[in-house]
């Protein structure tokens, strides 16, 4: 889409996002997604040196109920459900988590208006183990991505996860690094 060009006015810049290419206008609630995964253990934390100390841990009441999200629009989800249900481990899923941050002042300058105004952020989470059986089983993760929009001392890169299906909002197929 081509923005309509103004004499004397500057049109505004919004950060894009990754995963749907739509601005970020600061007015409205959006999601924010991570494409790809990013390893905890291949490269550094940015923000291990200033918080330092055991990773902060995130559980089911910080994560979208995405299940009971798509039931509520009507959405089918016949074929998501047997793959959210049967993860193992080594999978990765991805889990929108609340971004309820009011300020961020870790951010760069051109994300530095998103705060308040975006209600996820979609990440990835690395399966590390499979508990119970049944529709009420739950998976504990490590997080492979970088949260931008929650601050650090709530949740890093390699935070530990539990999560059950109903929040897993996607899988990366084996053998691909990153959703288009």
């Amino acid at each position: 889409m081509k923005r309509k060009k103004f004499p004397g006015k500057k049109a505004k810049r919004f950060a894009r996002c990754g995963n749907c290419g739509g601005d970020f206008d600061p007015a409205a609630s959006h999601h924010f997604n991570h494409c790809a995964p990013t390893s905890p253990h291949e490269g550094e934390d940015p923000y291990e040196g200033g918080w330092g100390g055991p990773k902060p841990p995130a559980g089911p009441a910080d994560l979208l109920d995405i299940a009971h999200e798509r039931e509520q629009s009507g959405i089918d989800t016949e074929d998501l459900a047997p793959v959210t249900r049967n993860l193992r481990v080594g999978d990765l899923g991805f889990l929108s988590f609340v971004a309820n941050a009011t300020e961020s002042p870790f951010l760069p300058g051109e994300l530095l208006r998103l705060p308040g105004k975006v209600e996820f952020e979609g990440m990835w989470v690395k399966v590390t183990a499979v508990g119970g059986d049944g529709p009420h089983h739950s998976y504990q993760g490590e997080l492979w991505s970088i949260p931008l929009l929650i601050h650090p001392d709530k949740l890093r890169l390699g935070s530990p996860v539990t999560f059950e299906p109903r929040h897993v909002h996607t899988v990366m197929p084996r053998g691909v690094t990153a959703l288009a």
